[in-house]
C-alpha cells in the first residue's frame, strides 16, 4: 500500500489529450473551493440537521490530511456542501481505524452507518445518494481512471522525493490530528523516514526514472491541461466531477515544495 496514500486497484490506461489554447488552470476558475478545504471541526448539531433534512447523508471521513483521495472526498463533499465530520487517522499506529476489521487504508468513510472503502466508491455513493449522474458520464470516467491511474502515482516519489520534502509532509500530517507530543514526533519522524524509503519502490514501480519525479508529474499534469484548451471547465460552465477530483488531488499538495515547483514548470495556474 501506499502507507499514507490510499492504495487502490488500478483501471486500464486511456489517452486523453487534445489541443492546449492559452493558460489553463486545474481549479475552478471564479469560484471559491479552496477556502472550504481548511481544516473543518465535526458538523454542528443545526447542520447535520439541516443536512438531513435536506436529504444529505451522514459522512464521517477517516483520512490523513495530505492524501490526495482524502482530498478529493473532501472536495466533492464540499462542494457538494454535504456537512461531514473528520477524524485524523494517526500513520503510524492507525488507531482510529482498528474497528475497521479487514481494510486498513484511507479514506474509509461511515454514510448513513455504513462502511465504505476508497475514495471513487466513497463519491459515487454519496453521489447516488443526492441524485449525482455524473459518475455515469464516460468522460468523467475516463478522467477519474487517468487521476487514479496515472496522476496520483507521481505524487508520493515528488512529495518525499528528498529527506527535507518527506519531513515537510509529514510536519503536516503531524499538525492535524489532536495528537499528544509522542504521538507528534512519532508522527512525523518516524513517517517520513518511512515514507523516504518506501516512495523509492514506488517510483521503481511505477516506472519514474530516478532524477525525473517531477518531469513524470509536470507530463501528466500536461495531460490534463491540454484537455481543458479554452474551456473554463472539463464540464464547461460549471465543474463536474472531473473537475472537483483533480482539484482535491493537486490541493492535497498546496504550500508544499512539490505544487510549488508545479505552479512554476507547468500551465497549471496557481489558485
Amino acid at each position: 500500500g501506499f502507507a499514507l496514500f490510499l492504495s487502490q486497484s488500478q483501471p486500464s490506461d486511456t489517452s486523453l489529450t487534445s489541443s492546449l489554447s492559452g493558460r489553463a488552470n486545474f481549479r475552478a476558475r471564479g469560484t471559491s473551493l479552496r477556502p472550504i478545504l481548511a481544516k473543518r471541526s465535526p458538523p454542528s448539531a443545526a447542520a447535520a440537521a439541516a443536512g438531513a433534512a435536506a436529504g444529505a447523508p451522514s459522512v464521517t471521513l477517516y483520512q490523513f490530511q495530505t492524501c490526495p483521495f482524502c482530498s478529493k472526498v473532501r472536495t466533492y463533499l464540499d462542494y457538494k456542501k454535504i456537512p461531514f465530520e473528520v477524524v485524523e487517522v494517526n500513520p503510524v499506529t492507525k488507531s482510529e481505524i482498528k474497528w475497521s476489521d479487514t481494510y486498513k487504508k484511507v479514506p474509509i468513510a461511515k454514510i448513513n452507518g455504513e462502511q465504505i472503502n476508497e475514495s471513487a466508491n466513497i463519491i459515487r455513493h454519496v453521489a447516488d445518494i443526492i441524485g449525482d449522474g455524473q459518475a455515469k458520464d464516460n468522460s468523467v470516467k475516463e478522467w477519474s481512471e487517468w487521476l487514479d491511474m496515472k496522476l496520483v502515482k507521481t505524487l508520493p516519489p515528488n512529495i518525499y522525493r528528498t529527506p527535507g520534502e518527506a519531513l515537510e509532509a509529514t510536519g503536516v500530517i503531524a499538525k492535524t490530528g489532536n495528537y499528544d507530543l509522542f504521538q507528534k514526533i512519532t508522527s512525523e519522524y518516524l513517517g517520513a523516514a518511512a515514507m523516504f524509503f518506501i516512495s523509492k519502490k514506488m517510483r521503481d514501480k511505477y516506472g519514474i526514472t530516478e532524477g525525473q519525479e517531477r518531469e513524470a508529474l509536470y507530463a501528466e499534469v500536461g495531460k490534463w491541461v491540454d484537455g481543458l484548451g479554452d474551456k473554463q471547465f472539463m464540464g464547461g460552465n460549471q465543474p463536474n466531477m472531473a473537475d472537483l477530483e483533480v482539484f482535491g488531488v493537486l490541493e492535497s499538495v498546496a504550500g508544499m515544495s512539490t505544487s510549488n515547483d508545479m505552479l512554476q514548470n507547468t500551465k497549471i495556474s496557481s489558485w
